[in-house]
């Protein structure tokens, strides 16, 4: 209720809306969101943010009365009933204070200056994708991760203790946060790792990100960059960091990745300085 009267006048960014509805935890708003845009109220705007649409439109005239009647009774709400529905849901939004920093072991040193090599990775949007042709054509940020979690899944046993594991969701969030800042430097984004597109593709939609996943099932572009890896549950996984690439060749590697939410900013200032 309470984002929806704040989006009944403009679209508004996660962040916006973030500080307008400040009694609501990140994670929170973030599953709210995910579950008004598939109930067919809310989409992604052309120009960035969350506006309604025509179904969220013809709501409006609703919106009025039911905010009024939510006022009313919002005070009867507990403080306790309140945190109940908070831990009913699976927090993948925000990063636990104690998680194991990453140390840099120099798997990433041999990137600056590679060409991009011209391997064909499929997209969320069902199109084959060339890595060195996208990479020539524009300047563009390559984030790989590990795993993204799912509400709806307990998270692999030890995952938490992993150094750099944790946190895929909160990073690529951060880069749909920041996308039109992206946008505005000339910049496109693509997030890479070696989960299948339909699981990419669920991970995309729940979340709302704007820019496409590469899925690099077979490992073939992690091979030909030589790109760290690990191991879980049977599982090849590709480690977090990303890459900046201009006419083809990759022009800068962040590796380590820590903490992932502050990597999209981490790039962003990097490309304006460059």
């Amino acid at each position: 209720m309470r984002i929806l009267w704040e989006m009944r006048r403009e679209p508004l960014s996660f962040r916006s809306l973030q500080t307008r509805c400040d009694s609501m935890s990140p994670s929170v708003l973030n599953q709210r969101l995910a579950e008004l845009r598939e109930a067919g109220v809310v989409e992604v705007a052309e120009e960035g943010g969350y506006c309604f649409t025509r179904m969220g439109h013809a709501l409006l005239d609703a919106l009025v009365p039911l905010h009024a009647w939510a006022k009313l009774w919002a005070s009867q709400w507990t403080v306790g009933e309140k945190a109940v529905i908070e831990m009913k849901r699976d927090d993948l939004y925000t990063l636990p204070k104690d998680l194991p920093v990453p140390v840099d072991d120099g798997a990433c040193d041999h990137l600056p200056g590679m060409l991009v090599p011209r391997i064909v990775l499929r997209s969320t949007e069902g199109e084959l994708v060339d890595m060195a042709n996208v990479s020539t054509k524009k300047r563009t940020v390559f984030f790989f991760y590990p795993l993204s979690g799912r509400p709806d899944e307990d998270p692999l046993p030890g995952w938490n203790e992993i150094a750099g594991a944790r946190g895929c969701t909160p990073q690529a969030c951060a880069y749909r946060d920041h996308f039109s800042e992206f946008e505005s430097l000339g910049v496109q984004v693509y997030g890479v790792s070696s989960q299948d597109t339909e699981y990419q593709r669920e991970f995309a939609e729940r979340t709302g990100l704007p820019y496409v996943l590469l899925s690099d099932r077979q490992l073939e572009l992690t091979k030909g960059l030589r790109l760290p890896t690990f191991e879980v549950a049977g599982m090849a996984l590709i480690k977090r960091l990303t890459l900046v690439a201009s006419e083809g060749r990759i022009e800068r590697a962040f590796y380590p990745v820590f903490p992932p939410d502050q990597n999209a900013e981490e790039v962003i200032s990097y490309l304006r300085a460059s």
